[in-house]
């Protein structure tokens, strides 16, 4: 990290100078933090375009929904048989983030999230084409 010559001396070089202080009221700072917002959303997006553009990332991201039990719908129970809303609430919660992130993914680069399917899950498996007897 730093060396010693970064550790403040004295309590007057912990405090916020002027030019660290922000205005609230100021277009120009809006417009600022706007586009800094936006610059990072995009640099994110491209992180996980860049995670699904490869077999192992999406491997590695498929395996992230599945640790959420992002396609599954879970209801607890105790070992009498009663309901544990609790855990069935955690549970909610872990599927919703599971949800979320696959909704996010799907947001910005949906052929490659619809690729991570066919290469993972078994609903997207390849079936041989229908034959007359079929039918």
């Amino acid at each position: 990290m730093g060396d010693e010559n970064d550790i403040p001396e004295t309590e007057d070089e912990l405090l916020p100078t002027e030019e660290h202080t922000v205005d609230a009221a100021s277009p120009a700072e809006h417009r600022k933090r706007r586009l800094s917002a936006k610059q990072q959303a995009r640099a994110t997006d491209d992180w996980w375009r860049e995670a699904l553009s490869t077999p192992q990332g999406r491997f590695v991201l498929w395996g992230i929904l599945q640790s959420c039990h992002t396609f599954e719908d879970r209801f607890a129970c105790g070992p009498n048989g009663f309901p544990q809303s609790e855990a069935t609430w955690f549970q909610a919660g872990e599927q919703s983030i599971g949800l979320r992130l696959h909704r996010s993914w799907m947001r910005i680069d949906f052929s490659a999230v619809n690729q991570m399917h066919v290469e993972n899950d078994n609903a997207f498996a390849k079936r041989p084409p229908p034959t007359k007897a079929d039918a």
